[in-house]
Protein backbone atom coordinates (compact mmCIF):
# COMPACT_ATOMS: atom_id res chain seq x y z
CA UNK A 1 0.00 0.00 0.00
CA UNK A 2 1.65 3.05 -1.21
CA UNK A 3 1.93 5.84 1.88
CA UNK A 4 0.77 9.36 0.62
CA UNK A 5 1.90 11.60 3.74
CA UNK A 6 5.74 11.61 5.21
CA UNK A 7 5.48 12.77 9.11
CA UNK A 8 6.69 16.28 7.65
CA UNK A 9 3.77 16.33 5.63
CA UNK A 10 1.27 15.34 8.58
CA UNK A 11 2.40 18.58 10.08
CA UNK A 12 2.34 20.66 7.28
CA UNK A 13 -1.56 19.19 6.84
CA UNK A 14 -2.40 19.86 9.97
CA UNK A 15 -1.36 23.56 9.89
CA UNK A 16 -3.06 23.78 7.06
CA UNK A 17 -6.29 22.60 8.31
CA UNK A 18 -6.29 24.85 11.40
CA UNK A 19 -5.30 28.06 9.24
CA UNK A 20 -8.84 26.92 7.02
CA UNK A 21 -10.67 26.61 9.90
CA UNK A 22 -9.62 29.61 11.61
CA UNK A 23 -10.68 31.58 8.24
CA UNK A 24 -13.86 29.51 8.43
CA UNK A 25 -14.96 30.36 12.00
CA UNK A 26 -13.91 33.91 11.22
CA UNK A 27 -16.29 34.48 8.65
CA UNK A 28 -18.94 32.21 10.13
CA UNK A 29 -19.02 34.52 12.94
CA UNK A 30 -18.66 37.76 10.93
CA UNK A 31 -22.10 36.70 8.66
CA UNK A 32 -23.56 35.29 12.38
CA UNK A 33 -23.34 38.98 13.65
CA UNK A 34 -24.70 40.49 10.48
CA UNK A 35 -28.04 38.83 11.42
CA UNK A 36 -27.87 34.97 8.74
CA UNK A 37 -29.18 32.13 10.44
CA UNK A 38 -30.44 28.85 9.04
CA UNK A 39 -27.21 26.86 8.88
CA UNK A 40 -28.44 23.84 10.82
CA UNK A 41 -32.10 24.16 9.77
CA UNK A 42 -33.04 21.48 7.71
CA UNK A 43 -35.33 23.11 5.63
CA UNK A 44 -33.11 25.48 4.09
CA UNK A 45 -31.05 22.36 2.97
CA UNK A 46 -32.02 23.60 -0.98
CA UNK A 47 -31.33 26.95 -0.27
CA UNK A 48 -28.02 26.03 1.06
CA UNK A 49 -27.25 23.83 -2.01
CA UNK A 50 -28.12 26.42 -4.52
CA UNK A 51 -26.09 28.81 -2.92
CA UNK A 52 -23.29 26.02 -2.80
CA UNK A 53 -23.42 25.47 -6.57
CA UNK A 54 -23.31 29.75 -6.90
CA UNK A 55 -20.06 29.53 -4.70
CA UNK A 56 -18.89 26.90 -7.11
CA UNK A 57 -19.32 28.85 -10.03
CA UNK A 58 -17.46 32.19 -8.83
CA UNK A 59 -13.88 30.58 -8.90
CA UNK A 60 -11.11 30.19 -7.04
CA UNK A 61 -10.64 33.37 -5.09
CA UNK A 62 -9.64 32.63 -1.45
CA UNK A 63 -12.65 34.18 0.12
CA UNK A 64 -15.19 32.74 -1.72
CA UNK A 65 -13.33 29.34 -0.85
CA UNK A 66 -14.15 29.88 2.51
CA UNK A 67 -17.72 30.42 1.36
CA UNK A 68 -17.49 27.22 -0.44
CA UNK A 69 -16.09 25.33 2.39
CA UNK A 70 -18.42 27.10 5.49
CA UNK A 71 -21.43 25.75 2.94
CA UNK A 72 -20.19 22.07 2.02
CA UNK A 73 -19.80 22.10 6.21
CA UNK A 74 -23.43 23.11 6.26
CA UNK A 75 -24.42 20.17 4.01
CA UNK A 76 -22.46 17.49 5.79
CA UNK A 77 -23.60 18.36 9.10
CA UNK A 78 -27.40 17.90 7.69
CA UNK A 79 -26.51 14.97 5.38
CA UNK A 80 -28.43 12.19 7.55
CA UNK A 81 -30.92 13.91 8.67
CA UNK A 82 -31.95 15.32 5.13
CA UNK A 83 -31.10 11.52 3.35
CA UNK A 84 -33.96 10.25 6.47
CA UNK A 85 -36.53 12.93 5.95
CA UNK A 86 -36.12 12.16 1.82
CA UNK A 87 -35.11 16.15 1.64
CA UNK A 88 -31.76 15.70 -0.18
CA UNK A 89 -31.43 18.41 -2.69
CA UNK A 90 -31.66 17.86 -6.36
CA UNK A 91 -27.47 18.01 -8.16
CA UNK A 92 -27.59 20.34 -10.90
CA UNK A 93 -24.08 21.44 -10.55
CA UNK A 94 -22.50 21.92 -14.30
CA UNK A 95 -25.37 20.68 -16.23
CA UNK A 96 -26.45 17.44 -14.61
CA UNK A 97 -30.05 16.67 -12.85
CA UNK A 98 -30.33 14.05 -10.83
CA UNK A 99 -30.89 13.51 -7.66
CA UNK A 100 -28.36 12.69 -4.47
CA UNK A 101 -28.99 9.21 -3.29
CA UNK A 102 -26.05 8.95 -1.08
CA UNK A 103 -24.41 5.64 -0.59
Amino acid sequence: MMKYFCEECDIGLDKLIDAVAMEMKKKLRRKHDEGYHGWDDIHFVQELWEKFEEHVDRGLEKDNMIDIMNLAAFLWNMADDAKEMNMLPAVTMRGFSEEIHGE
